[in-house]
């Protein structure tokens, strides 16, 4: 019969594993809003660059700069449609305008994975062909 040392002993590791866990998950959550944030503010940076080198209006806010692309190079209307609600999430990992919903954090890794390559597969393609002789 287990004595209650070693109940006392094992409850112990439970919750130092219980804080661990929840240590590492929150380390976890920050190093992907940090590459959440970096991601969607190079796509930005490079919105606003291809529509300088447009000699475009530089747009009013980061959402509207993947709409602005997409009217000008050859980035799809569509795929624009669907990065650009990504800006809000950077604007609140930046800003820190409230609580972050861990929930939409991990719902924009796959988001992400989906579309920004495919996002810089389409502004390569047009610099290719802005390039081409």
């Amino acid at each position: 019969m287990a004595s209650d040392g070693s109940v006392s002993q094992r409850a112990e590791i439970l919750r130092d594993q219980r804080s661990t866990s929840i240590s590492r998950q929150l380390r976890q959550q920050l190093i992907v809003e940090r590459l959440l944030q970096l991601i969607v503010q190079t796509a930005i940076d490079i919105n606003l660059q291809l529509l300088l080198s447009l000699a475009q209006p530089i747009p009013e806010d980061y959402f509207d700069s993947f709409i602005k692309v997409s009217r000008n190079s050859s980035l799809s209307q569509g795929l624009a449609q669907r990065l650009a609600p990504s800006t809000g999430l950077r604007n609140r990992l930046v800003n820190q305008y409230e609580e972050i919903d861990s929930r939409i954090v991990w719902r924009s890794i796959l988001l992400t994975l989906e579309l920004y390559p495919q996002y810089i597969q389409q502004v390569q393609v047009y610099l290719e062909q802005q390039n081409a002789p």
